[in-house]
């Protein structure tokens, strides 16, 4: 599985949001997910 669908499953994003970005920094013990939306 893809890290953006992983994390789309983990924090309930449904459409027409999108989990767009994934950054994971083990340093700092920090995950950013940016958000995102379809625009119709």
């Amino acid at each position: 599985m893809r890290d953006k669908q992983l994390y789309s499953q983990i924090l309930g994003i449904e459409s027409p949001w999108f989990v767009s970005e994934v950054e994971l920094s083990l340093q700092e013990q920090k995950v950013h997910a940016k958000t995102d939306f379809f625009d119709f």
